[in-house]
């Protein structure tokens, strides 16, 4: 019988409700079913395991295709969201109102397009600019989806480059909501609330040093269920965020919120482990070949 199918189901529709709501999570099947994976490899059971990781892998994506095939097919975009050729035509403009990214590298017939491009005010606007040139616009947005793949794939330097400012941009520091209400004749418990959202913002400062920390903690004590959490916690920060600095322009911020509380998870669940001294030394041969029962047992 099929190894432990509760967890099949919850990886498969967690995975695609989370894509289907918010596009920005497209990375999530895949990072649980990694995580999964190389643990099981590191407790040599990967044989058990790897078909019931391969059928939500494989369910997830048939359903995410499906659902891509059908926008296809409805609004002549194969993706999730017109939303997304929205993002792409920013990403283009602000590389190129704030790094100068040319813009070249696009079939010729997008020639006008880059000129109305460079004459509109105020650059890095692509709403505004969509708002005010309706021609280029359709249900799809295809045409200027197109013409920005063309131009980013033509200056990968500069794409990577905006990418990396962009990351930097988004762990920063940011304008909370608490900064943005008066606290005057506001009752205490809603103004307690609003200064504990400062705190995740500053648990950015040690997320890259965590990160690899916790891989190799992971990696060298497979069976220690603390650092695989905190690991996964951190590591989905960490691609929410590169896929937000990767795929959109402006409010990265806002873009960011969803992972601010996996992160002030991450990093007390971290400094729970160093203080208490939990992070304990790699188990016995004996306790590995109970390895993955708690997390995928046989059926």
């Amino acid at each position: 019988m099929m190894a432990h199918p509760q967890l099949v189901v919850a990886l498969t529709l967690l995975s695609t409700l989370a894509i289907l709501i918010r596009p920005q999570f497209i990375y999530l099947p895949i990072l649980f079913i990694a995580i999964l994976a190389l643990r099981a490899a590191r407790l040599r059971q990967f044989h058990r395991f790897w078909r019931p990781l391969a059928v939500s892998l494989a369910v997830t994506s048939a359903l995410i295709l499906a659902y891509m095939g059908a926008n296809a097919r409805e609004q002549g975009l194969f993706s999730l969201s017109k939303v997304s050729s929205i993002d792409l035509l920013g990403k283009v403009m602000e590389l190129n109102r704030r790094d100068h990214m040319p813009l070249t590298g696009a079939d010729p017939r997008f020639a006008p397009l880059v000129t109305d491009i460079e004459r509109y005010r105020p650059r890095g606007d692509a709403w505004g600019f969509l708002k005010a040139h309706p021609e280029y616009d359709s249900p799809s947005g295809s045409l200027y989806a197109t013409f920005s793949l063309q131009v980013l794939a033509h200056h990968p330097l500069s794409a990577l480059l905006g990418d990396h400012q962009d990351f930097s941009t988004t762990i920063s520091p940011s304008l909370t909501p608490s900064i943005l209400v008066p606290y005057g004749y506001t009752p205490l418990w809603i103004v307690a609330l609003l200064q504990f959202s400062h705190l995740p913002q500053f648990t950015y400062g040690p997320l890259l040093f965590l990160l690899p920390v916790y891989a190799i903690f992971a990696w060298r004590r497979p069976t220690q269920t603390s650092a695989i959490l905190i690991f996964t916690l951190l590591a989905v920060t960490v691609l929410h965020i590169a896929v937000a600095a990767a795929g959109d322009y402006e409010s990265f911020d806002r873009l960011r919120f969803p992972v601010d509380w996996a992160m002030l998870a991450g990093v007390l669940l971290a400094s729970i482990d160093f203080i208490t001294g939990r992070m304990r030394p790699r188990p016995s041969a004996s306790s590995v070949s109970a390895g993955l029962d708690d997390v995928v047992p046989a059926g």
